[in-house]
């Protein structure tokens, strides 16, 4: 019978030494011990009761700042040094449960996980290595202090009903946490959302949630005209608390681009021209990124770039990029950034666009649209390619490294989007196509140790022009919404446990 419970004998550790995004290997004949993670101690705050005398009431309470998240490993000592004894950076470490699966795998071998990241040597301790009698094995004990967590479990694709009948060209849910309070009601990470359609005969209407995709409604008008797509969409919280969606027109007009948002959902849409090109539009939906409301940018079809700092209401244009037509960007924070372009061009800023550096790209991919860029700081970045290749760089372009992406029994053939959950070098997600004989599906993939390993999952075959999953949006470890369809039918996905 299975047990309902994990014991010690369960678990297994590995151990990444060289960081995210390098080869784990695992540590034997090793235990970890008690793995700490003070919150903060709350503190009440007391005044003396209006009308008992002698009493107090509680008026209010304070939480203290984290305590150092801690944990130690214990193993016996070898006749020969042990790669933790010799350690001298931050190592990420991973205790992987399962009750029938072979220790000897990483990827795959566990029921659950737990991540131990950025975990930095503190104090180190030896015992039993000499005594007058007994034989009791030496051993090494490693105390670390880490910097994150996450509790890891498999993910699946959890199909979301929608109404629409055009597929799915991108989707945007808020991604924060608010318990109800003084400041509103409770709100959980991807409770709010919207996916944006392709274009039809009639005018499209985004569909949008707020129960976390357990209903999925039209929105009551179309932001722009009929057999226009809308390529993009993001979402922002106002200065005001409104919920607000910003969605870009992915056809030419006879003007310039368009973007559109809504504070109502749907029932009325504000709309801005962006730049002054005829017949400019957004050619893909990761040329629209929102890091909050006063940092919008949005990249059009002839290579220009524009921001807006008021939630799309007001654009200004940035940067004239060379490469074509601008197809994917990510901001870490307001001034740090990479703009990706069709034909395998990528710009880096560090000023907030004041100035953009041509980064050198490999050359294996000249001509290849990039559908995809990760900045995790001023020098990793992650690439994802048309053609299903994705790429990455540790020194800021000088060199890049392929990671092949595998989805067992299936040819990866398109990667359409990539994202780390906030943006922290940890766990990433991608979205794409894949084909296995003339079929075609859309798959998901995740990598909780930062982009070396990736575990996917595959819809059910879609129509052999379908873009498979189009974009994907991190939430938690073990959450990320993802969408994309048939040709005549949008498909919105929870990559969950």
């Amino acid at each position: 019978m299975a047990k309902k419970v994990f014991t010690a004998q369960d678990g297994v550790i590995w151990v990444q030494t060289g960081g995210p995004n390098s080869a784990p290997g695992i540590l034997g004949c090793a235990e970890i011990g008690d793995i700490a993670e003070p919150a903060g101690d709350i503190t009440q705050i007391y005044a003396p009761h209006p009308y008992r005398r002698g009493e107090w009431q509680v008026v209010g309470r304070s939480k203290g700042a984290p305590g150092a998240k801690t944990f130690q490993i214990t193993l016996r000592t070898p006749k020969q040094a042990s790669f933790l004894e010799e350690q001298r950076c931050p190592i990420n470490v991973y205790v992987l449960q399962s009750e029938c699966a072979d220790k000897r795998l990483f990827a795959g071998g566990y029921e659950r996980l737990k991540a131990l990241y950025e975990a930095e040597l503190t104090d180190r301790s030896e015992s039993n290595l000499a005594a007058l009698e007994g034989d009791e094995p030496s051993t090494q004990s490693y105390s670390y202090s880490f910097a994150e967590s996450a509790t890891i479990y498999p993910l699946r694709l959890a199909r979301q009903l929608i109404a629409a009948t055009q597929a799915a060209t991108d989707v945007a849910f808020l991604n924060i946490t608010q318990c109800r309070g003084a400041c509103g009601p409770a709100i959980a990470p991807g409770q709010y959302g919207w996916v944006a359609l392709a274009a039809g005969t009639s005018a499209q209407k985004p569909y949008y949630t707020e129960d976390g995709g357990a209903t999925w409604t039209a929105a009551s008008t179309a932001p722009f005209a009929a057999e226009h797509s809308i390529a993009a969409v993001e979402m922002v919280l106002a200065p005001s608390g409104a919920r607000r969606a910003i969605v870009a027109d992915g056809t030419a007009g006879t003007g310039a681009a368009v973007v559109a948002f809504t504070e109502n959902l749907g029932a009325t849409w504000r709309a801005a021209s962006v730049g002054s090109g005829t017949g400019t539009y957004v050619a893909h939906s990761g040329a629209l990124f929102a890091l909050d409301y006063f940092n919008v940018w949005c990249g059009l079809s002839d290579g220009t770039l524009h921001f807006s700092g008021n939630g799309g209401a007001n654009w200004e244009l940035n940067a004239a990029l060379s490469g074509g037509a601008i197809t994917a960007i990510h901001f870490l924070d307001e001034n740090t950034g990479l703009v990706g372009t069709e034909n395998n061009a990528l710009f880096y800023t560090s000023d907030k666009g004041a100035n953009w550096e041509s980064v050198r790209m490999p050359a294996a991919k000249t001509g290849v649209d990039i559908y995809g860029v990760v900045c995790l700081d001023g020098y990793n970045w992650w690439v994802a390619y048309k053609d299903g290749d994705l790429y990455y760089t540790i020194d800021a372009g000088e060199h890049w490294n392929r990671r092949v992406l595998t989805v067992p029994g299936y040819t990866v053939a398109a990667i359409n989007a990539v994202a780390f959950l906030d943006s922290k070098p940890y766990i990433g997600f991608v979205a794409g196509r894949c084909t296995a004989g003339t079929n075609v599906y859309g798959f998901a993939a995740r990598s909780f140790d930062g982009g070396y390993t990736w575990e996917a999952a595959v819809t059910p075959a879609l129509d052999s022009g379908a873009p498979g999953l189009v974009a994907i949006v991190p939430l938690e470890p073990n959450l990320a919404m993802t969408a994309g369809g048939t040709i005549t039918t949008a498909t919105v996905y929870a990559f969950c446990d």
